[in-house]
């Protein structure tokens, strides 16, 4: 049976199994929309001071238990065989209470996705940080990334030739010997607009493209010349500047 979408968090979801710009609304829309799950409160009658409890199925999957959970009640009743209780809130909501849970979306669908746990603290809770700032001597390696990531770039890439306001950005290697973290990509964007909506677009896109993989984000400025981060980035050649406008 062909998959016709039912609502517009499907309608982006088949958009985005092929367009790389546009998973970033997907998960918007995810978070935002009614999901369903198999499953029941375990105390209905709770009062509402009280913890009401969900029991929610799982299923299998590569040595792991995933919550199957559906973009609309026509994708979960193709996948049960019978009468089954469910239960359906916002994305937002579910994930939020449920921390460290696998999901697997629409399963047996022609489209679904995985949602690991770190995808998905990604998008409840970006890692965003506005800059680095050391009160006390600390090591910091900064350099040429040894694994260049091509496919990161090239999303960020497609994304920034659509905003205007985003005037360059450019990629480092960053590692803090003292932390028990590997090496990882730093990125520095200089724009003219509100850094946080558009930090929290590209930690999306990052959750997308490398799930559970570490990157940073800064904002860059040509002003700020004693920040010595910020001097470092912008002597690194940039991946992106923006094109100018033809006379």
């Amino acid at each position: 049976m062909a998959f016709v979408p039912d609502n517009p968090l499907e309608a982006t979801l088949m958009r985005a199994a092929t367009e790389p710009a546009v998973r970033p609304e997907f998960y918007r829309r995810l978070l935002e929309a009614e999901l369903f799950v198999i499953g029941k409160l375990a105390n209905p009658e709770a009062d509402e001071a009280e913890e009401r409890r969900m029991m929610i199925a799982n299923i299998p999957h590569n040595g792991k238990n995933y919550i199957p959970v559906f973009s609309s009640l026509i994708r979960m009743r193709a996948f049960i065989t019978g009468e089954e209780e469910y239960l359906s809130m916002k994305g937002r909501a579910l994930f939020t209470n449920t921390p460290g849970a696998y999901f697997m979306l629409n399963p047996g669908s022609d489209y679904g996705k995985e949602l690991l746990p770190d995808e998905i603290g990604s998008l409840l809770n970006p890692n965003v940080p506005q800059s680095y700032t050391v009160d006390k001597p600390t090591e910091v390696r900064i350099g040429a990334p040894e694994d260049y990531p091509t496919s990161l770039i090239q999303a960020l890439t497609a994304l920034f030739k659509v905003r205007p306001e985003i005037a360059s950005a450019r990629v480092v290697q960053i590692q803090f010997p003292d932390r028990d973290e590997p090496p990882h990509p730093l990125i520095g964007i200089e724009t003219e607009g509100a850094w946080d909506p558009l930090a929290t677009e590209i930690s999306q896109i990052v959750a997308t493209v490398m799930p559970g993989k570490p990157v940073d984000l800064v904002p860059l400025s040509k002003i700020k010349k004693s920040d010595t981060l910020n001097a470092t980035l912008l002597q690194t050649p940039p991946f992106y500047t923006r094109a100018r406008a033809p006379h």
